[in-house]
């Protein structure tokens, strides 16, 4: 699996070989419903060697084996996840337990979050579909499968809207990880902040053994009006190493996305999906005592920072590409000191960490 990328479209799900110098060549591509136009909930384990989809505005998820490669992936099933209180399920996003024999699809329009059973993954099975009445746009589980940290976890707003926040809920999810009967997951916390709103891509690290969370907002919460919040969202560090007094330890943000440059002409650029210069999916170069974050930025290109002190994150290299928006999870891959993205038009690149520049050195230390 690591050398190969899976990026989807309206036509199916296409998997992606990177040989060692680079070269892209397309290798099979999926079809079925769930593997067609999945925006944000195409997601691989490498531990159980699948990758999951879970239908745009449908209800279906897809599965299929990708342990052998790129050449070799191989449809196992579908499934459709079950309407909600507020109407059918409309998939939009979704993630893996650590191991990989769950995988959590959400809806973003009726707000539901469903857990699916993979253990036989030719028989997926919904074991939970009651986390609290809380929605989530994407979320990531952590600590042995046990919490899910759900991003957007109050109702999603419009820009400007006074009642929007960012937000996050840590959840309990020992009862689905242990497959109980009837298994729900429980609130633990949900943490907020007024200058963010679409909150977006959760990812669980640890500093020092210590637990911290990075999350990134799509959208700003208020406009150029107001200079105490930004029109454009970004990304910050929290630490929740006591996860009911949960603590902001830094935000992780260009110069563009400042709320004192608001009228600049980076922060009028709307991007073709009206996200401007913010924030969607972000990534580390591992999880425990992360040095490296890479963001997709939209308009702004990718963005990398050094995070090995997350109390004084710092910009260390930028890509930008004309008329394209970086919005696809970047992977970064320590071995070859490449970063892999996709963006909007359905493009998917590999940009290569040039030798003795500070990126590198930083993923050549411990």
């Amino acid at each position: 699996m690591r050398d190969c990328a899976y990026v989807n479209s309206s036509d199916g799900t296409t998997a992606i070989h990177v040989a060692a110098d680079g070269k892209l060549s397309a290798g099979a591509k999926l079809t079925q419903t769930g593997f067609k136009a999945n925006w944000e909930s195409l997601k691989a384990n490498e531990q159980s060697g699948l990758l999951a989809g879970y239908e745009s505005l449908g209800s279906t998820i897809a599965v299929a084996d990708v342990s052998k490669g790129c050449k070799n992936p191989v449809f196992l099933a579908n499934l459709r996840i079950p309407s909600s209180a507020l109407g059918e399920s409309l998939g939009h996003s979704g993630n893996f337990n650590p191991d990989g024999t769950i995988y959590y699809p959400t809806s973003l329009f009726t707000l539901d979050v469903s857990a699916v059973d993979l253990k036989d993954p030719k028989k997926p099975v919904v074991i939970a579909h009651d986390f609290a009445g809380l929605p989530s746009h994407d979320l990531f589980i952590g600590k042995g499968g046990t919490r899910a940290y759900m991003a957007s976890a109050k109702d999603l707003g419009q820009p400007g809207d006074p009642k929007q926040v960012g937000s996050v809920a840590i959840m309990d999810t020992s009862e689905i990880e242990a497959r109980k009967p009837e298994a729900k997951a429980t609130l633990v916390k949900l943490i907020t902040w007024e200058d963010g709103n679409a909150t977006q891509s959760p990812i669980a690290v640890t500093y020092r053994g210590k637990d911290h969370l990075i999350i990134s907002d799509e959208l700003g919460s208020g406009s150029c009006g107001d200079p105490t919040n930004p029109i454009w969202g970004y990304a910050r560090i929290l630490d929740i190493s006591d996860e009911r007094d949960p603590k902001t330890v830094a935000l992780v943000r260009t110069e563009a996305q400042h709320p004192d440059f608001c009228d600049s002409p980076a922060q009028a650029e709307p991007g073709a999906v009206g996200f401007g210069v913010g924030t969607h999916y972000c990534n580390v170069d591992r999880l425990d005592d992360p040095r490296v974050l890479a963001c997709g930025n939209w308009a702004a290109g990718l963005r990398v920072y050094d995070i090995r002190n997350p109390w004084q994150p710092k910009e260390l290299a930028y890509y930008s590409i004309k008329s394209e928006e970086a919005a696809g999870r970047p992977q970064i891959v320590v071995d070859k000191r490449e970063i892999w993205f996709a963006t909007t038009p359905g493009a998917f690149y590999v940009v290569k960490i040039r030798a003795g520049t500070p990126l590198d050195e930083i993923l050549a230390g411990p």
